[in-house]
């Protein structure tokens, strides 16, 4: 469907940071050293919050720079936004970490923490943070880990630490990390690293190093950015792996707000095509569209059949390597003549509808009307579900039955208990986690 709006947003609330990673896609644009920053003051960014909230995104991570340079600003930030039923998370480095700060946390993150960590050889860690202290990180963590919070760690790679992946698992896991990614460097017009850039070769060993971890560690393991799909080795396309699922939504459902509200496809694109401290959003995100028309992509991926789960991969490090946003993904393989990568079908005709169960709105109903008579449903674990107006009109009188039996609900809406259709909806709604079903009391 067309959207109106992005559905989620990362807001660089600051350009400060306390380290300098070579490998960072703010490299040439951050304030390091704590020094000068472009920053605004808390009533332009109280005004871009309130934006965000009114424009019904539900879905924002919190990252700069580094958010926990700015305290007050970070912590005024997630109480609004939690407020407003906004699921919050943010992007760390974790080295100004404290236990007053784990202590607010508690009360206002709804969407977990993701904390970035390249290496746990103190000497890579130090180069790839550009001065940083491993020993002072895995102080940092541990105290995140007892704190119960729910977070993943981060691991850029690219050729200085490719070689390290499990390495750096075990010695986190040791920690009590239950989640970790590794995420290859991407290029980046501002910082274009090219001789650190994994090649394909090493891109497949990192998926198989992750593969590695799932399976000998038991970590819940991902890459926290989409890579093209052919890309990836061929044994594991018909499996059920997360990012495996992921495809680039730069300018599409996601965009990124600057620390000057500046409006850009991703975090990794320089390009801005409006402020929001002086333009509507939707105007801004209306210069998008070539982002969303697929004419940004490669001429060798428009009869790829996975070019809807995978838009050609990434255009700004085709701009990066190459000059052009339409040249080659740089880890770009041959077009798929057929689909192989997995159906996820939720195994939903095996839900089975009891007549005496009880369900209800999983979380806070969140929606946003869209065009032609569409509305976006907004769930807990940030994902989104169009419906049409009568099926939202069920969902409205659904929350505001709150908890009901659903042989109680079916009573209400005439109609039979076992009409396929009612407990196939039933069933959907169940799998895209926007009800929730309970054994009756």
């Amino acid at each position: 469907m067309n959207l109106s709006l992005p559905t989620q947003i990362q807001f660089e609330i600051t350009d400060k940071c306390n380290l300098k990673c070579p490998h960072c896609f703010n490299y040439s644009t951050c304030s390091y050293g704590m020094d000068e920053s472009k920053d605004l003051d808390f009533y332009e960014m109280d005004t871009i919050a309130k934006i965000i909230v009114e424009n019904k995104i539900y879905s924002v991570v919190l990252t700069g720079g580094e958010p926990l340079t700015k305290p007050d600003l970070l912590f005024r930030l997630l109480s609004y936004f939690i407020k407003n039923d906004v699921t919050v998370s943010i992007n760390t480095n974790l080295l100004l970490l404290d236990q007053p700060i784990i202590d607010k946390l508690k009360t206002v993150v709804t969407g977990g923490i993701l904390v970035s960590c390249p290496s746990s050889d103190p000497k890579t860690y130090n180069k790839m943070t550009g001065g940083g202290n491993y020993s002072v990180f895995k102080r940092k963590l541990k105290l995140l880990v007892d704190s119960g919070l729910f977070f993943s760690v981060n691991m850029v790679v690219n050729k200085n630490n490719i070689n390290q992946i499990k390495t750096t698992a075990r010695a986190l896991q040791e920690i009590g990390i239950k989640s970790f990614g590794a995420t290859p460097m991407g290029l980046v017009t501002g910082n274009s690293q090219y001789e650190d850039v994994l090649d394909k070769a090493e891109i497949i060993s990192l998926v198989n190093d992750l593969l590695w971890l799932k399976q000998e560690l038991s970590l819940n393991v991902d890459i926290f950015t989409s890579l093209p799909k052919c890309s990836f080795p061929e044994e594991i396309h018909g499996k059920k792996i997360g990012f495996l699922a992921r495809s680039c939504q730069a300018g599409k459902s996601s965009t990124t707000v600057s620390n000057i509200g500046d409006i850009r496809p991703c975090s990794h694109s320089s390009e801005v095509y409006g402020n929001l401290l002086v333009e509507s959003f939707k105007n801004i995100y209306a210069k998008m569209e070539d982002w969303r028309a697929l004419k940004n992509v490669p001429d060798e991926c428009l009869e790829c059949k996975v070019l809807n789960k995978c838009f050609g991969g990434c255009r700004v490090a085709a701009v990066a390597a190459f000059g052009d946003c339409k040249s080659k993904d740089v880890w770009m393989g041959k077009p798929f003549v057929d689909d192989p990568f997995f159906q996820d079908q939720g195994d939903m005709k095996n839900v089975n509808i009891n007549s005496d169960a009880v369900i209800a709105i999983s979380g806070k109903f969140r929606f946003r009307k869209e065009e032609q008579q569409l509305y976006l449903i907004f769930n807990e674990n940030k994902s989104t579900t169009p419906v049409n107006e009568e099926l939202f009109e069920f969902l409205e009188y659904l929350n505001g039955k709150g908890n009901i039996k659903v042989e109680d609900l079916a009573d209400d809406i005439s109609i039979d208990i076992k009409d396929e259709n009612f407990n196939r909806i039933l069933q959907v709604l169940l799998h895209k986690k926007i009800i929730a079903m309970y054994p009756s009391q």
